[in-house]
């Protein structure tokens, strides 16, 4: 089509010069043009006389071929305005998503709205992952990997300020539940930084050939730095902000656990409960001291408060050292579970199905039930 164009524009050009540059010659050679029209064309000329007596033919064709190359710019410059119409609302409807500049290279409406779909932040964590620092919200977070599985659920509140870790590190099982106090969003900023912290750390610092004691000082080192950087962070909006963090690591048949606050880990073995972390908490020093008994501790107008945290003054940590059997099962929660879900539901649960995911599902659907908090559970089993 381009060429077809060009080269009709280039005839109609050369038509003109051809015209403008011979009309003399045509003027002198007129008498004989003239001899040769027939009688018939003669007589329709003398009865025109009136319309054509200023024009001669001669002087006609340079016009005609002016007008030629007038309608040949004209039919050009509509096919080209044609052919930008026809590209034209592709570049708008792209440019109203705000995907691509107008030169770049143009994409199907799909791949745009499949573009925008993958930069929203879904509730879901992907499993395998923890939550990203940047997610605004995670009222959800699901994670998985090989024998364990977790979630955090915001519960009966407005704001998800617990956050959940499971990762493989070569040959070991880092698994944490963290609580983060202080209010939206200091809360969820504490947490989030404890996990964080804990998981870079043992990253970095985790060999295979290390012993258990030696992956207690990796602990303490992570939680002391997680501890600092909460409290190095705590000014304006997120003054007083802190968290809970229990971990476990999970090596072979052994189990090291830290704990800090009212978290907890617990190891249960045919149906009963093995062993357990200690609350840092107002009611479990009136457990310990025989005043109230666990089951009322469950019910106490004091029994969210805590006397140990990341971030707070008050700062302590604990560890243990747990052998693990085939068949056991390793649960940590945040107190929006075993605060309002008693242990003998939760063992029910445990007994009566088999993989983590199921108990982990129950154990949400029952909590979600009673509890006034958030909601963090986590669950690994040893095959």
């Amino acid at each position: 089509m381009k060429r077809i164009l060009y080269a009709f524009l280039l005839s109609s050009t050369f038509s003109i010069n051809y015209g403008l540059n011979n009309s003399s010659y045509l003027k002198s050679n007129s008498s004989d043009m003239v001899n040769n029209i027939t009688n018939s064309t003669i007589n329709n000329t003398i009865n025109n006389s009136n319309i054509i007596a200023n024009y001669t033919t001669i002087d006609l064709i340079p016009i005609i071929l002016l007008i030629i190359a007038l309608i040949a710019i004209v039919m050009a410059m509509h096919l080209i305005i044609q052919k930008k119409k026809k590209t034209e609302p592709s570049k708008m409807e792209i440019n109203s998503l705000g995907k691509i500049e107008p030169k770049e290279e143009l994409e199907t409406k799909n791949n745009i709205m499949e573009k925008k779909e993958n930069t929203i932040k879904k509730i879901k964590g992907e499993k395998g992952k923890t939550m990203d620092s940047e997610t605004s919200n995670r009222d959800e977070i699901i994670l998985e990997v090989d024998g364990a599985c977790g979630i955090s659920h915001k519960g009966n509140r407005a704001h998800n300020e617990d956050c959940i870790l499971l990762k493989k590190i070569n040959d070991i099982y880092l698994l944490a539940v963290a609580d983060g106090i202080g209010g939206h969003s200091a809360g969820e900023i504490a947490s989030e930084m404890a996990v964080n912290t804990l998981k870079e750390v043992i990253t970095e610092k985790y060999r295979e050939d290390q012993s258990t004691e030696e992956i207690k000082e990796i602990l303490r080192e992570a939680y002391n730095l997680a501890h600092n950087k909460i409290k190095e962070n705590a000014t304006g909006d997120r003054k007083g902000m802190g968290t809970t963090l229990t971990t476990a690591v999970i090596k072979g048949d052994k189990c090291i656990i830290a704990n800090c606050g009212d978290s907890r880990a617990y190891l249960i073995r045919d149906g009963k409960v093995i062993d357990r972390t200690k609350d840092h908490s107002f009611v479990q020093a009136l457990i310990d001291s025989g005043q109230i008994s666990e089951e009322k501790a469950m019910t106490h107008p004091m029994k969210n408060i805590i006397t140990s945290a990341l971030g707070l003054d008050e700062f302590k940590v604990d560890d243990y050292l747990w052998d693990l059997k085939k068949g056991d099962i390793l649960l940590l929660s945040s107190d929006g579970l075993h605060d309002y879900v008693n242990k003998e539901d939760i063992l029910k649960v445990i007994d009566r199905n088999n993989n983590p995911e199921e108990i982990v599902n129950e154990l949400l659907n029952i909590a979600l039930e009673k509890t006034e908090d958030n909601v963090s559970i986590v669950v690994y089993k040893e095959y």
